[in-house]
């Protein structure tokens, strides 16, 4: 079951103002981050898989990558009744009712990644950063 264009812009709109919300500085190239966000939505849309949780995974891992990309920050977790800005910007994407995202599962996938101490994404990050800007003309 998809979402509605009209829903989807909305939750575009609404993850693109959670970003913008999570740093004091402008947003690295926002048509970019609105790119990436559709990507990402269209991502956990895809066809069922095996797998949800690797593929829950996979899809955080990806938000993590356009998050640290647009706000030069790292995502963080936190063990307390408040959410973090990176939980925030997940949470305000719809997310596929089959990947049964939660809070607490967010914080452990986050947990697990390991961001800080994470080779491949620093990697995966090198790799996003070096491509070229979207010029809107």
């Amino acid at each position: 079951m998809g979402i509605s264009s009209h829903a989807a812009l909305q939750a575009k709109t609404i993850a693109l103002e959670a970003l913008r919300s999570a740093t004091r500085s402008p947003l690295r190239d926002e048509h970019l981050a609105h790119t990436q966000i559709s990507d990402a939505l269209q991502y956990a849309g895809a066809p069922e898989c095996e797998q949800p949780g690797s593929h829950l995974e996979a899809w955080i891992y990806a938000l993590a990558l356009i998050y640290t990309h647009q706000t030069g920050l790292l995502p963080a977790f936190s063990n307390c009744e408040n959410e973090t800005r990176f939980e925030r910007f997940v949470l305000a994407l719809p997310t596929p009712p089959r990947l049964q995202l939660t809070r607490n599962r967010l914080k452990s996938i986050i947990r697990r990644l390991d961001l800080k101490n994470n080779l491949g994404f620093v990697q995966d990050l090198d790799a996003l950063n070096n491509q070229p800007r979207i010029s809107i003309t």
